[in-house]
This record gives structure tokens, sequence and C-alpha cells, in this order.
């Protein structure tokens, strides 16, 4: 088989989705966001989101806090640093499997 399928199998399944990945990457990116933001900027359901956040949160790749804002109270979503090295080594582990794809390509 060849390794590229296998650097495929090496990735963290609980990353490896869609929107899971999009979660993390906003939170890297941005910083903590309340659940409103990350509904909106993700374009999912509340039930979908909650689902996500669980498994991320169960994964300890984000920590959830409650906060009071003007607006009332507020779950802020956070990243950890356990988060943030399973993210960085996801994109890694992704540009490898890229790069062996378009080597095979060639």
């Amino acid at each position: 088989m060849t390794d590229w399928v296998n650097n495929f199998r090496e990735i963290d399944p609980v990353l490896f989705h869609a929107k899971r990945l999009l979660i993390i990457s906003l939170l890297v990116a941005i910083g903590p966001l309340t659940q409103g933001a990350l509904l909106k900027k993700c374009q999912l359901t509340w039930g979908a989101l909650t689902a996500h956040i669980k498994q991320l949160q169960k994964a300890e790749f984000i920590e959830q806090k409650h906060i009071i804002t003007l607006k009332g109270p507020r779950a802020l979503v956070d990243v950890t640093q356990k988060g943030i090295q399973i993210y960085h080594n996801t994109l890694t582990q992704l540009k490898e499997v890229v790069g062996k794809i378009e080597e095979k390509r060639e």
C-alpha cells in the first residue's frame, strides 16, 4: 500500500472532520469565541455545533467556560495547548500527504 495512505491513518480522527477542523482553525486564528459566533462562522445548527464541541472537549482540544456579558450569559470556547499542538501536527500531516500525492503524479 502507498505510504500516503498510511499517513491518512495517522491523522487524529477527531480533527479529520471538516467542521471540527474549521472550529479549531477559527479558535487558533481568532482566539476565544462564543458558541453563537462559532455557530454563525461555521454555518452549523445548534445541535451539530454542540456535538462537535463535545467531541473536541472529550479529546481535550478545546475548553468551554461560561461568562457574563452585557447581553447576558454566554459560553466561551477556546483552544487548549493540546488542541494547538494537534492542530499544527494535523496540518503538517496533511501537507505531507498532499506532497506525496503530487510526487506520484509527476
